[in-house]
């Protein structure tokens, strides 16, 4: 893995443990589906205006795209109204831990199986060994 990639993906996951904070200080004012709204509209806007500066032409190949790849957005919009409603209530480090567990053992099995047309890697000691020790990790912060 490339220094690069991993350092972007470390910047991804600590703009998580940010924003979904936010997102529910958000919800607390506002109800937890405005706050969905508000900060998916708000990404919107910011990708837009990304998109017409850089003079990109619209993506009409969307149209050719199967049903279950547009499931992302909903799906998106579902785990943070989760997370959003969690972090009050359990706190921001039982809601991360719980969801980075679930997604890497997700990960772990769409990586055997090739879910999604993705690469199928192996499972070896290592894998499984991570994966027991991020789900232990998970249980001694939740207890």
């Amino acid at each position: 893995m490339s220094a690069m990639i991993a350092f972007a993906v470390l910047c991804a996951g600590t703009g998580i443990a940010i924003q979904m904070p936010l997102t529910a200080l958000v919800a607390e004012k506002l109800g937890l589906l405005w706050s969905v709204l508000l900060v998916n509209v708000t990404g919107l806007v910011v990708v837009a205006l990304i998109i017409v500066a850089r003079g990109m032409p619209i993506a009409p190949a969307w149209r050719t795209l199967p049903w279950t790849m547009l499931l992302a957005g909903p799906l998106g919009m579902g785990v943070m109204a989760t997370l959003a409603f969690a972090i009050p209530r359990i706190g921001i480090t039982a809601t991360l831990v719980l969801s980075i567990a679930a997604q890497l053992i997700v990960g772990v099995v769409f990586d055997r199986l090739g879910v999604l047309g993705l690469e199928v890697r192996t499972l070896d000691f290592s894998r499984v060994a991570g994966t027991i020790i991020v789900a232990l990790g998970a249980w001694l912060v939740t207890r």
